[in-house]
């Protein structure tokens, strides 16, 4: 199933602050995303300290450092993924 991508205002700034590289990582593990999220290398995990969001909030891993997380929309049938922060694993898992 292919999703169509959605992007919080906090996303686009956290990714234009990443380096260069981090930034190649993150576009590809999106692209990857959108066509099916539960790929093994993005190591795709509901995040546990989240769980009074709804819908869940999800984590992936757009390379060691780097997480993204994100949470699965429907709107009028059409399937999103809303992608909700960006950045390296400890300051972004702290706010989902």
């Amino acid at each position: 199933m292919k999703f169509q991508p959605e992007f919080s205002p906090r996303f686009k700034r956290s990714l234009k602050k990443l380096s260069a590289s981090d930034q190649v990582d993150a576009k590809s593990a999106i692209a990857a995303m959108l066509e099916d999220p539960t790929q093994p290398f993005l190591r795709t995990k509901r995040i546990q300290n989240a769980k009074s969001i709804k819908p869940s909030v999800f984590e992936a891993s757009a390379n060691g450092n780097i997480r993204i997380t994100w949470q699965y929309l429907t709107v009028n049938g059409i399937a999103y993924i809303h992608f909700r922060n960006i950045g390296h694993h400890d300051i972004t898992l702290n706010h989902p």
